[in-house]
């Protein structure tokens, strides 16, 4: 009777011993996808903070428009400020962008007539005009 008593015990501590060796196996494979998940949002976050340094110098050499820039920076700056903190440090560029909502883009442009697309055009240049100090101080944070 005792040696069975043994060999219970001896299985039960052996299965106890599989248990743990599989739990820790388990959590090293959560500590490394948590890792390589760390990884990619910096690789990530490197790459919006390059494409906003990039259309940053894309607007200074003129060879991007401020209104397409506000569009795109948006964009960019709305991921790297997930806490919503981008309009308060950025408030040009929102603001920029924000009065071009309602502004014609992509294929619904180019279905309008000439004279609205005109009139879009010369109304979206004012804009540009108006903000342009003030979003040129902003992008060169970046």
């Amino acid at each position: 009777m005792r040696i069975v008593v043994i060999i219970v015990v001896l299985v039960a501590l052996a299965a106890i011993a599989g248990l743990g060796v599989y739990a820790l196996r388990l959590w090293r494979e959560v500590w490394q996808r948590r890792d390589a998940q760390a990884a990619r949002h910096a690789e990530a976050r490197a790459d919006q903070h390059d494409s906003l340094r990039l259309l940053a110098g894309a607007v200074r050499t003129d060879d991007l428009n401020l209104s397409e820039a506000a569009i795109r920076m948006k964009v960019l700056l709305d991921q790297t400020h997930p806490d919503g903190s981008g309009p308060q440090q950025f408030p040009a560029i929102y603001a920029m962008h924000d009065a071009l909502v309602g502004f014609a883009r992509g294929a619904q442009r180019r279905a309008l007539p000439e004279a609205e697309r005109r009139r879009q055009d010369a109304a979206r240049e004012r804009l540009e005009a108006q903000h342009r100090d003030a979003v040129l101080a902003e992008i060169q944070r970046f």
